[in-house]
Formats: structure tokens, C-alpha cells, sequence
């Protein structure tokens, strides 16, 4: 965006904490950035899915089960 220098700095937090709630989480951490003039304005990190490994009966015994093959 081509934007005067004065309504940047706000233009740029608004969006960054819009696109927070628009990008879906990943499998890895990513961050998202406004930069003015090569100057970091704001930075909003997205963290990654965590995997929830005790749902869906999770147990040793699967892991004793697939081992044997």
C-alpha cells in the first residue's frame, strides 16, 4: 500500500491485527509484520497447531501394535 507518512504507522497495526485472525495456523510458527522506511511498526506472531496426541485413545498399546509390523 502507497499511503502519506503520518497515517501509516496506524494503517499498518490495523492491519496487522486483522491479518492475525485471517491467516490460519500452520504447522510451524510465523509472524506477521508492518514495516515503514525499513522500520518495524508492529509484529503479531501466530502460533502453530499444537496436535493433541492424548485424543482419539492414544496409548501405548497402538504404539506396541504398530511396532510388531
Amino acid at each position: 500500500m502507497i499511503l502519506p507518512l503520518e497515517s501509516s504507522f496506524e494503517c499498518g497495526k490495523q492491519i496487522v491485527q486483522n491479518m492475525k485472525h485471517v491467516i490460519p495456523q500452520k504447522l510451524h510458527p510465523m509472524k506477521v509484520q508492518s514495516i515503514v522506511e525499513n522500520r518495524g511498526i508492529t509484529r503479531k506472531d501466530i502460533y502453530p497447531v499444537r496436535k493433541n496426541v492424548t485424543e482419539m485413545g492414544y496409548s501405548g498399546f497402538l504404539l506396541k501394535k504398530l511396532k510388531k509390523y
